[in-house]
């Protein structure tokens, strides 16, 4: 992993999404595109462009500079001394591109520092709802104490599965009276928390289960549900613990 201003400048020179960008930087690497929410996807072209042009000026300052060290070499003047001149551009060259870096240094610097005062925000707020929390009876979830998503409140999937379970008992009631709606429900929930990473994979998905039974329904079909094996996890984060 990249840290720093290593990290911030190969952020600013690469043309790229910056939200997958970031999202990689976090672990979260299930992200859909952002599509137009920043520079790179709401103009792929001109933002490819800009960066190209970027590297190709550094590339041909570093090449004058070359052909005037390898020219002043070979004609030297008063005991090997280059020209003044030369000097004076080669400076003002060398101070441009550090001041340039410094300040796109200083900018992403800011940035990153804004997406991690987020993110404390966010998981402050996730511990206040988890000591707020109450489970609930009529749609309950599975280990709601559990970290699989950061910042995802144990209460937005009870919503989930209150949904996931009004769409299966509207499908099943087409061929058999439900009685295990909720229960179902509530183990479609799990599997797809479990194997989430991001709170906006987790929205994406589990929207696409409640359209996919609703599609069923209107179809006259039966969403065969198959029960899940609910395996201890291998792995248990430091989070987990603490909870």
């Amino acid at each position: 992993m990249q840290f720093g201003l290593e990290k911030m400048v190969d952020y600013a020179e690469k043309a790229q999404c910056r939200h997958v960008s970031f999202a990689k930087y976090f672990g979260e690497n299930d992200l859909p595109p952002c599509r137009n929410h920043c520079d790179f996807c709401k103009d792929p072209t001109s933002t490819v462009a800009r960066a190209s042009q970027f590297q190709q000026s550094c590339s041909s300052t570093k090449m004058i500079k070359a052909s005037k060290s390898a020219q002043d070499d070979s004609e030297p003047y008063g005991g090997g001394k280059r020209p003044r001149h030369d000097d004076e551009y080669e400076c003002s060259a060398s101070e441009a591109r550090e001041r340039l870096e410094r300040e796109e240094a200083a900018r992403m610097r800011d940035v990153i520092q804004s997406e991690f005062a987020k993110r404390r925000k966010l998981n402050e707020a996730r511990s206040e709802s988890l000591r707020d929390y109450i489970p609930s009876t009529e749609y309950p979830i599975k280990e709601p104490k559990s970290n699989f998503i950061p910042n995802l409140a144990p209460q937005r999937r009870e919503a989930v599965v209150r949904l996931i379970s009004q769409a299966l008992e509207e499908n099943w009631l087409l061929f058999e009276r439900p009685c295990e709606c909720v229960e179902a429900a509530s183990m479609l929930e799990w599997s797809i928390y479990r194997n989430t990473k991001s709170i906006v994979t987790y929205q994406h998905k589990t929207v696409g289960k409640v359209s996919e039974i609703k599609k069923l329904s209107k179809e006259c079909k039966k969403f065969e549900f198959v029960r899940l094996a609910i395996e201890p996890n291998v792995f248990t984060s430091a989070a987990n613990l603490i909870h």
